[in-house]
């Protein structure tokens, strides 16, 4: 198993950072199109779980495709 990285500072990584701007507000926009403009014919509201699960899947997503910056 390869060794962890000591963080030099306490101040968030790359991808941890875009992980949290990128993914819950994303989340949240997406499911606002949803119920908005996709599925207010059905008049069946997205759970709070499935909407937090999209934000969870987003951030995921958005921190698995952010780089990391090249070591100084």
């Amino acid at each position: 198993m390869s060794e962890l990285v000591k963080q030099p500072t306490l101040m968030p990584t790359r991808k941890v950072t875009g992980g949290a701007v990128i993914g819950i507000p994303g989340g949240i926009v997406v499911v606002w199109v949803l119920e908005t403009f996709v599925l207010p014919a059905t008049a069946v509201p997205i759970p709070g779980e499935v909407a937090a699960a999209i934000g969870s899947i987003l951030s995921f997503a958005a921190a698995y495709f952010v780089r990391e910056r090249a070591a100084r």
